[in-house]
């Protein structure tokens, strides 16, 4: 499976330290350049479905790699690896676009992660995922699920983004 995190803008939650900084910085995405909260999201490399969510966590807080070895690291098999994009380094279980034995094996890493950015993508054409989030954060999880259950379902019914030969 390819492994990626994808970053939402959600309202700046209240300061809890008391730094200089306008804002608190565990929330804060360089991605959307304001606080937003992020997911980690798996796609199946054979057949392009979305196989595991994880989150919602800080962006600040938590890089990509720190929410891998929170949880989906311990669900893969002893030999088991993903792919992944350079955020992901320092792990293992990780294969980065940087490790590859052939020009073939190159370009299959790069178009299934490029199907995951596509993915990613279809998260986001839902209006409360695309625009700001100004509701409860905690509630950003129910509007997350909802989008990645539609995504899926439209997968399962009129097929997947695209075909990957890995």
């Amino acid at each position: 499976m390819t492994v990626d995190g994808t970053d939402f803008a959600i309202l700046e939650p209240p300061k809890t330290d008391d730094s200089k900084l306008p804002f608190d910085k565990k929330w804060y995405s360089h991605k959307l350049n304001g606080a937003g909260v992020r997911y980690e999201v798996a796609v199946c490399i054979k057949t392009g479905d979305i196989v595991w969510v994880n989150g919602p966590y800080p962006c600040g807080k938590y890089p990509d790699i720190v929410i891998f070895q929170d949880r989906l690291v311990n669900m893969l098999d002893k030999n088991e690896k993903v792919e992944a994009d350079r955020g992901y380094v320092g792990d293992t279980k990780i294969r980065t676009p940087d490790a590859w034995v052939n020009k073939s094996e190159r370009r299959a890493k790069a178009v299934a992660l490029a199907r995951h950015e596509t993915v990613n993508g279809r998260l986001k054409n839902f209006a409360v995922l695309q625009q700001l989030f100004r509701h409860d954060r905690r509630e950003h999880k129910f509007f997350f699920s909802l989008a990645v259950t539609v995504t899926q379902l439209m997968f399962e019914y009129h097929g997947n983004t695209f075909d990957v030969r890995y």
